[in-house]
């Protein structure tokens, strides 16, 4: 939704949405641009509570869990069930999340950074998290020991090699990553925190 104006019922369209969000939980709404009302909008938004989509938030979880010292706490985010695969791995990575459920079906998660271990991600749980293979990758670049994820060749298919272009992207950072045809390996910590 975009070019706000008044006569065009944008107030009612957030209004609907907080009605039908709770039975239809992957429904998204994007507003984007600038309102003639001041940010009425915007903060009509919040103050509908309508709940945030947990895999927009990921790239947010992973940086936090990349800087040391750091602590992000992610409010009201609709996390059904199913959707919290990648949180329950990031947590037998050890990674220090607390989740807080709400009385409106949301939860808030509290992410703290930590050592993450390394692993080796396979058949069903590299399929399910084929969405997340750069987020899973970023990861691994922090933690320590080798990484493997496998079973992702899907990615290889059709017109464009994205393991191959998302290996060529790790190296310009300077990251430790080994690819094989049907996945990636990655080898110790590359990155010193940022705060020394």
């Amino acid at each position: 939704v975009a070019n706000f104006k008044l006569v065009k019922g944008h107030t009612f369209l957030l209004q609907a949405m907080a009605r039908i969000v709770p039975e239809f939980p992957l429904l998204k709404l994007v507003l984007v641009g600038e309102d003639e009302f001041d940010g009425a909008l915007e903060r009509q938004a919040r103050e509908l509570e309508i709940a945030g989509d947990a895999p927009l938030a990921l790239p947010l979880v992973v940086a936090a869990l990349g800087l040391r010292r750091s602590e992000l706490r992610l409010r009201r985010l609709a996390l059904r069930p199913g959707r919290r695969f990648f949180f329950d791995l990031l947590r037998q990575l050890g990674a220090q999340l607390t989740f807080e459920e709400n009385d409106d079906s949301t939860t808030d998660v509290l992410v703290r950074s930590g050592k993450l271990k390394p692993t080796r991600i396979a058949k069903g749980r590299a399929e399910k998290l084929l969405e997340q293979v750069p987020l899973l990758a970023v990861m691994a670049t922090q933690s320590e020991g080798e990484f493997v994820i496998r079973d992702i060749e899907v990615l290889r298919q059709g017109e464009y090699d994205y393991l191959a272009h998302l290996v060529q992207q790790l190296r310009l950072i300077e990251a430790k990553v080994g690819e094989f045809p049907e996945g990636l390996v990655f080898d110790s910590r590359v990155f010193e925190p940022l705060d020394q």
